[in-house]
Order: C-alpha cells, then sequence, then structure tokens
C-alpha cells in the first residue's frame, strides 16, 4: 500500500544526496550516499555489485570474444589491413572458425580495426577559383522586417 504522504518528506532540507539540502551536506566526490561509488556514464552503483562483478566468471560470449580476437587481428594484419568485416568473416568461416558477420563487427569496433574504403567520394560542386563571386548585398543579414523586403537564392550547380 502506497503512503498518502508527499514526496518532500523523503527529500529533507537536511539531506546529504548531492544537490538536495546544504552544500556543505553533499557526498565527497567520486562517492554517493549510503556505499555507493559513482561511475562515469553508469550513475551511482552499490560497492556490492562492483565486488560481485569481480567475483564473477566470465561469460560464454567474453570466453568466446577472446579466442575471435586474436584470429582477427591474424586475418586482418594478413590482409594488409585492406580487409573489413565481411572478408574477415568469410575468410574465417572458410578456415573452420563459425562465425557471424555481427560479431565480426562489435569485435572489429573494440579493437578498433577497419577495412580500407575503395575509390574517392563524389564531390558534387567544385569551386573555381578564379570565378568572380556575386556581392554579399545583405552583409549576412537575413532578417526582414516586412514581407517581400529580402530576396534570397542559392545557386548551387549539382552533376
Amino acid at each position: 500500500m502506497r503512503s498518502s504522504k508527499p514526496r518532500a518528506h523523503f527529500l529533507r532540507p537536511n539531506s546529504t544526496v548531492p544537490g538536495r539540502g546544504r552544500p556543505g551536506d553533499r557526498a565527497p566526490q567520486g562517492q554517493g550516499s549510503r556505499g555507493r561509488v559513482r561511475l562515469p556514464g553508469a550513475g551511482a552503483v552499490g560497492v556490492g555489485v562492483l565486488r560481485a562483478r569481480k567475483r564473477r566468471p566470465k561469460s560464454a560470449r567474453r570466453l568466446r570474444d577472446e579466442q575471435l580476437m586474436p584470429l582477427i587481428e591474424q586475418v586482418h594484419a594478413e590482409s594488409g589491413g585492406t580487409y573489413g568485416v565481411r572478408r574477415i568473416t568469410r575468410a574465417l568461416r572458410r578456415t573452420g572458425v563459425p562465425v557471424a558477420r555481427c560479431t565480426v563487427e562489435r569485435l572489429m569496433r573494440e579493437l578498433g580495426l577497419e577495412g580500407v574504403i575503395r575509390g574517392q567520394r563524389r564531390r558534387t560542386t567544385v569551386p573555381e577559383p578564379s570565378a568572380p563571386r556575386p556581392p554579399d548585398l545583405v552583409d549576412r543579414d537575413f532578417t526582414a522586417s516586412r514581407p517581400d523586403q529580402l530576396w534570397v537564392a542559392d545557386m548551387t550547380q549539382r552533376r
């Protein structure tokens, strides 16, 4: 059964929760109240949770990842750093290692490996350096106090 007391009852003025109460009552830097530790990007985590995580054995996925990482690095190095996710996946399967493409993608991201991207990006507009530029008649001020006072156009050629 829920209490009918307002929520303000739980956040008293003398609370030690950071950001509540008096500035001198705040918890020390890096630690929250009641045995919690602040982790970047994770918020406050209980100390017992961290201890249990250290004691817990590695998961099957983590063990498999540790087996695959050296194989992925080896195939990537043998290709001269040119193979991407799809080619590394196919090379591993040819050698008899069953692996999913998404697994190789995740591990390559974790290892910081990338394949080579062939070709050049297409440039849609190539400005001519010697061509005259039209004058800026509004001095980059595109505000108008009334309708039909200012007309602006963009002359971009695309091929």
